[in-house]
C-alpha cells in the first residue's frame, strides 16, 4: 500500500498544493498512476486493500474537482488589456479621478484630427516609483464603431522624462483612423489605470477655409418653394445653400438634395461637396457627405427642375445620418471654400 501512495505522491508534485492549480498534464499523470496501480493488483485483492485504495482515489478526484472550482476564477490570463472591463462613460473629459484625486490628465495637440499623428502630453500625478520598472500602454476605443486599437504598445518605464523627477510630462505621438469620440485607456502592467475621453476631428482638408462660429446655435429656419405640383420645404439660406427638408433622428439615414448658389460654381464642379457635422455639446465631428455626384439638368424638364426654380448653380443628392441627439452644425464646402453653415436638431 505504501508503494502505491508513493506513486500517487510523485504524480502530485507541483500541483495546487505548491502552485495555482492542476494542469492537464498533471491530471493525466494521476490517472495514469491510478491505472498502473489497478493493473498491478491481483485478480482477488484483499477487501481492506480495495477499500483503502478506493478511498484514496476518491479523495484525489474530489481534490481535483474542488481545486478547479476554487482556483480557476483567480487565474490571471495574459492579455494586452483587451479583456479588461471598460467603463461605460463617454462624456468628454481630459482628467481621470479616483476617490476625488486626479491620477492623470491629457493635453492633445489643439489641431487634433483623424488619420494623422499628433502629440499628446500626459501628466501623471503619482510618484515615479509607481511606474518604475513597469510596462505602460495606451489603447484607444472608438465610441461609434467599437473599434479598439493599440496606440502605445507596452513599454517598460525606466527613467522619467529629462529634467523631471516623475511622469508629469510624459509625451507620445499617435494617430487614430477616424474622427469622433475616443476613449484612451492607460494600462500599467496589464491593469487598467484609468481613461480619458477625447473628441477627434475628422480628417482635415488642407487649406480649407475655417467655418465662422455660430455662438447662438439657432436652428436654421426653413423656407417654402411653390411649384406646379405643390409646395416643397427647404432648410437653409435661400440664395446661398439649402437642402430639401428631412427628418433627423439618431442613426437614421435620410435622403435629401443639396442646392448651392455661387457665381464661381458650375453645374458640374471639379471639387467635391463636403459637409462636416459638428455636435454643439461634445464637439464631435463627422464627415457626412464627401461626393462629386453633381447633377446635370435635363433641358426637356427645365421648367420642373428645382435647381432652375431656385436659381441654384449646383446640386447633389445625398444620403446621411447623425449619430447622437442635440444640435448639429453642418458646414458645407465645395473643395476648400466654405459656403455656409446650417444648424439642425436631431431627435432621439
Amino acid at each position: 500500500m505504501e508503494d502505491k501512495l508513493q506513486n500517487l505522491r510523485k504524480a502530485m508534485d507541483s500541483t495546487t498544493h505548491n502552485g495555482k492549480h492542476f494542469t492537464e498534464v498533471q491530471k493525466a499523470k494521476i490517472k495514469q498512476k491510478i491505472r498502473s496501480v489497478k493493473t498491478s493488483e491481483s485478480h482477488e485483492p484483499k477487501k481492506h486493500m480495495v477499500f483503502g485504495f478506493t478511498a484514496a482515489a476518491l479523495s484525489i478526484l474530489v481534490l481535483l474537482v474542488s481545486t478547479e472550482f476554487m482556483i480557476t476564477p483567480s487565474i490571471k490570463e495574459p492579455n494586452d488589456g483587451s479583456t479588461q472591463a471598460l467603463i461605460d462613460d463617454w462624456e468628454i473629459r481630459n482628467e481621470y479621478e479616483e476617490n476625488g484625486e486626479v491620477l492623470f490628465s491629457v493635453y492633445p495637440d489643439p489641431g487634433l484630427s483623424a488619420e494623422k499623428p499628433y502629440g499628446y502630453l500626459f501628466n501623471f500625478t503619482a510618484p515615479f516609483d509607481t511606474f518604475e520598472g513597469k510596462e505602460l500602454a495606451i489603447y484607444a476605443v472608438h465610441k461609434e464603431t467599437g473599434e479598439r486599437i493599440t496606440v502605445l504598445a507596452p513599454n517598460k518605464v525606466v527613467n522619467p522624462p529629462s529634467g523631471y523627477s516623475s511622469l508629469e510630462r510624459f509625451t507620445t505621438n499617435f494617430a487614430v483612423p477616424a474622427g469622433g469620440i475616443w476613449k484612451y485607456e492607460v494600462f500599467v502592467d496589464d491593469q487598467l489605470y484609468g481613461n480619458v475621453i477625447v473628441s477627434v476631428r475628422e480628417k482635415q482638408y488642407e487649406e480649407r477655409e475655417e467655418a465662422p462660429i455660430n455662438k447662438d446655435w439657432e436652428i436654421t429656419p426653413t423656407f417654402t418653394v411653390k411649384t406646379e405640383n405643390g409646395e416643397r420645404v427647404f432648410q437653409g439660406i435661400e440664395g446661398e445653400i439649402a437642402f430639401m427638408e428631412m427628418e433627423f433622428k439618431v442613426g437614421q439615414e435620410g435622403k435629401t438634395r443639396w442646392f448651392i448658389w455661387g457665381e464661381d460654381l458650375q453645374e458640374v464642379n471639379r471639387e467635391n461637396l463636403v459637409v462636416i457635422a459638428t455636435h454643439k455639446d461634445s464637439q464631435e465631428e463627422k464627415v457626412v457627405i464627401d461626393s462629386n455626384h453633381w447633377e446635370v439638368s435635363n433641358p426637356e424638364y427645365e421648367d420642373e427642375s428645382f435647381k432652375s426654380i431656385l436659381g441654384a448653380q449646383a446640386s447633389q443628392h445625398a444620403v446621411f445620418s447623425l449619430p447622437s441627439s442635440g444640435l448639429w452644425r453642418l458646414d458645407a464646402y465645395v473643395g476648400k471654400k466654405h459656403y455656409r453653415s446650417i444648424i439642425v436638431e436631431v431627435e432621439k
